[in-house]
């Protein structure tokens, strides 16, 4: 979690919009497709889109949103299980979909967590670290 916090909190210089609307289509020219035949002629912007709302984590503040917490637990000391909370994430190496489910598990002795599963979601917007081995 500590490298996802660091790599959010470091500012990067973003490609405009038109700049990744280009991109798609000179991927789509790679392909051997033409980007400006019919069928085509708006998927960059649908592309660019998508990508937004795919990766709209990367514009939250990480500290923010991982130190919020509800403190009226009403002396309430077992453990809080969520179960089955979507989790849809991107290969690092291939920008493909990772989908799946996450559980959350807590001891709520520093106050509830304000929205899990909105926490996992936040986490998983970013593109997912592969596992590695040690």
């Amino acid at each position: 979690m500590d490298a996802l916090i660091e790599t959010a909190r470091k500012v990067r210089a973003r490609p405009t919009r038109a700049q990744a609307e280009e991109a798609v289509r000179t991927l789509l020219a790679w392909t051997g497709d033409n980007p400006d035949r019919e069928g085509l002629v708006g998927t960059p912007d649908r592309v660019v889109r998508a990508y937004e709302e795919f990766f709209e984590g990367y514009q939250d503040d990480p500290v923010a949103l991982l130190e919020r917490t509800f403190e009226e637990t009403g002396n309430y000391n077992e453990m809080v299980v969520l179960r089955d909370i979507r989790l849809e994430s991107h290969c690092e190496h291939h920008i493909i979909p990772l989908i799946g489910k996450a559980h959350v598990a807590y001891l709520p002795t520093g106050g509830w967590l304000a929205s899990a599963s909105w926490r996992v979601s936040w986490t998983s917007s970013p593109i997912a670290f592969r596992f590695r081995k040690n």
